[in-house]
């Protein structure tokens, strides 16, 4: 994993919903929101859950698509059991992870950064983007915008 940047892209609402375990779409609709997440993620590797791939990620042109999945085959796609499988295969240095939920949780011991849009509005749903450790993340950027608000993160790092 040496030499190999892990960021976090994700959009969530005010209360963390990022989906419902349904995984059949976005609760909302921001088109310049996701266009910056196209637009971020290109040329790059996008790491990413079969329920993600499955709303969003099969939409993706012009990056390297890995999708974790432990039961489903995707034609043309590469598949990998685990996070760190993911991780070792990816063929560039910047390394996206793009949801869902479970994935987020466990990439969070990986990332050095997190790329994170706030939607404004009321959303519901039954899956949630993990609270940061304020110990192990720092507010780098906040950006806020008609629809949404764009914070940037990056891992406190220790002095040895």
């Amino acid at each position: 994993m040496k030499n190999k940047e892990i960021i976090m892209i994700a959009a969530m609402s005010e209360t963390r919903v990022i989906g419902n375990e349904a995984g059949d779409a976005m609760p909302w609709s921001v088109p310049e929101e996701y266009q910056r997440y196209v637009d971020t993620v290109s040329g790059h590797t996008v790491i990413m859950g079969y329920s993600s791939f499955m709303i969003n990620g099969k939409y993706l042109e012009g990056v390297e698509l890995i999708v974790l999945s432990r039961s489903h085959e995707i034609s043309g796609v590469k598949v990998c059991t685990s996070l760190n499988q993911a991780i070792a295969e990816a063929k560039h240095s910047k390394i996206f992870i793009a949801g869902g939920g479970q994935v987020y949780k466990h990439a969070l011991d990986h990332a050095d950064q997190i790329l994170l849009s706030t939607i404004k509005g009321a959303y519901s749903g039954s899956v949630y983007f993990p609270e940061l450790d304020k110990a192990k993340w720092i507010l780098d950027k906040e950006e806020e915008l008609a629809n949404y608000i764009f914070r940037v993160y990056r891992r406190v790092r220790l002095k040895s």
